[in-house]
């Protein structure tokens, strides 16, 4: 079911609250950008693509082996708008839909996923949620992508939802809602479990 679907990781930002390459971090023994690429990976999404902008040779350097197309958006500072579209304007139309994963958001499930596609009838966005506070991956389908790829530098994924047919899928694991913006969110969420 999932080979019907991309997974696009966002990993262009300058990681200015971190104060130092976030994707790079160390993540349990790997890179953040591997290791959340890896788990991507594993799911079964096809294709995956990595979209990167402030930190290109030592992100490319830490997934060069992994399966993953790789797009680099020269005009990443203009927004994050600008790299999810460079994301969805590099995928095929036959698709059903693509989950948009953030680099920094580590936790998710195979299991969130599948339950994603399998409730989201005829929506057109569909956010997971945890006590009604959204967390990510958020699942596109297909029919968005011609207005994702339209979007201006300074719209958001969360800004143009509402031109669509939106599904909020409440979910139990709390996790989804964990972010890594500081040093001090990632000594935290080191703690919160040894793996993703």
């Amino acid at each position: 079911m999932l080979s019907n679907y991309a997974g696009v990781i966002l990993a262009a930002g300058k990681s200015e609250r971190f104060g130092a390459a976030k994707i790079l971090a160390d993540w349990h023994g790997e890179v953040l950008l591997r290791k959340v690429t890896k788990k991507v990976l594993s799911v079964g999404l096809n294709p995956v693509l990595v979209v990167l902008g402030a930190i290109v040779d030592p992100a490319v350097a830490s997934i060069r082996d992994l399966p993953v197309g790789v797009i680099v958006n020269e005009n990443y500072a203009s927004g994050i708008g600008s790299s999810f579209s460079a994301g969805v304007s590099s995928l095929p139309n036959h698709l059903k839909g693509v989950f948009l994963f953030l680099s920094d958001h580590p936790f998710f499930s195979k299991e969130l996923l599948h339950s994603m596609i399998t409730s989201a009838g005829s929506a057109d966005v569909i956010v997971p949620t945890v006590d009604m506070k959204p967390g990510h991956p958020v699942l596109w389908n297909q029919q968005t992508f011609d207005r994702i790829r339209k979007m201006k530098s300074d719209e958001t994924g969360k800004s143009i939802q509402n031109e669509f047919n939106r599904m909020y899928f409440p979910w139990s694991d709390k996790k989804i809602l964990l972010d890594i913006d500081t040093q001090q969110d990632y000594q935290n969420l080191l703690e919160v479990q040894q793996d993703i």
